[in-house]
């Protein structure tokens, strides 16, 4: 029959463009998913994001003293904004044990943990204006949490630096689903 075969062709052309497009879509994905994992790394690439850090630091001529990471404590999720922040280790265990505060469900927090990095520099102010630029407009997101600048006993020219800066890593359930996104390709 004519017209059922017309039908027929209709559908599959019609299945040839809705496959373009979601091969275009899965493209765009996964260019987005890759963008993610650049700015939001592993904790095992911890070390890589301190020495991005120093790059920064030495191209904008400050002269990092120490760079510690701090112990972090998980982020309580996003969409339950009655529950208190975690303040202690205290506050941890409780979060844990379920004691006192309220379930929380999954949020954007199931994915990332804020970290908390001092540094310890020696630098002019238009040094370090230069660096916490470079820092703050760079491909990991990265804030500055608490600055000090005093007078440097070693260099005249130069100020005591000492500041705070937060970024973010990846949690293990973020790796996992960036780990089944990228062995999940379409056929064909």
């Amino acid at each position: 029959d004519l017209r059922a075969s017309k039908t027929q062709l209709q559908q599959i052309e019609q299945a040839i463009t809705q496959e373009t497009q979601l091969r275009q879509e899965y493209a765009q994905l996964t260019q987005a998913v890759q963008t993610i994992r650049t700015a939001l790394p592993s904790e095992d690439k911890m070390p890589t994001v301190l020495e991005r850090l120093s790059d920064l630091a030495r191209q904008a001529g400050v002269k990092i003293q120490s760079i510690v990471p701090q112990r972090t404590l998980p982020t309580l999720p996003t969409q339950t904004p009655s529950v208190p922040t975690i303040q202690s280790l205290e506050d941890l265990q409780k979060f844990q044990s379920g004691a006192g505060l309220p379930q929380a469900t999954m949020g954007t927090a199931d994915f990332h943990r804020e970290v908390t990095i001092e540094i310890e520099a020696l630098a002019g102010f238009h040094q370090l204006g230069e660096f916490l630029g470079r820092m703050e407009t760079g491909m990991q997101p990265m804030q500055v949490r608490s600055l000090e600048i005093g007078a440097s006993d070693k260099d005249s020219r130069r100020h005591q630096v000492r500041l705070q800066v937060v970024t973010y890593i990846a949690t293990s359930k973020a790796e996992a689903v960036f780990a089944d996104l990228a062995s999940t390709e379409p056929e064909g």
